[in-house]
């Protein structure tokens, strides 16, 4: 956890913005979201929404995505966490053919940057890819060389610009091969 401060620094003093998914070595952040987002909330969020929807090779994933500024769970956080100002939630629902679909599985992110939930959608989606190259060059995944730095860290250079909350959800759907 703490080199994962130490990489929220170094981002910030490059000026770009940091967007970290929050991992299970990081309790106290958990607990933040969890307190701050439970399922409840989550599926009747009335702040800025985007909710993208992909079809591919059989397969249906739905992703809901909402961001908040830092709200009072997270303020002994920030202090932690440098130029903290959203943190986010990502549920996708994914479902092969005309099976039951699966449990839906959320992720927590926290970023430097004044993100839209459009943004995290997007960014959240780069940084998935990232991660997965990442595992596919791992030597564990019979892959190649594993990377010895953390350019496999999504940075954002979206300082000054802003961005408009938006009402309702908006739904997207994209079509990929």
């Amino acid at each position: 956890m703490g080199c994962q401060k130490k990489i929220a620094t170094q981002i910030l003093q490059k000026g770009a913005d940091y967007l970290l998914s929050v991992k299970d070595n990081q309790p106290a952040l958990a607990d933040a979201f969890e307190a701050a987002f439970p399922m409840a909330k989550v599926a009747s969020f009335e702040g800025d929404a985007y909710v993208t929807d992909e079809k591919n090779r059989g397969r249906q994933e739905t992703r809901y995505h909402i961001v908040s500024d830092v709200t009072e769970e997270f303020q002994e956080l920030s202090y932690e966490w440098p130029g903290l100002k959203t943190v986010g939630v990502v549920m996708s629902f994914r479902q092969e053919g005309d099976g039951v679909p699966e449990a839906p599985m959320i992720r927590y992110y926290i970023s430097s940057a004044d993100l839209s939930a459009k943004k995290l959608a997007e960014a959240a989606r780069q940084h998935w890819h990232v991660e997965n190259k990442r595992l596919q060059n791992s030597p564990r995944t019979g892959g190649g060389k594993p990377r010895q730095d953390a350019s496999h860290r999504l940075e954002l250079s979206e300082r000054g610009d802003s961005f408009q909350r938006r009402h309702p959800a908006k739904a997207e759907e994209s079509r990929a091969g």
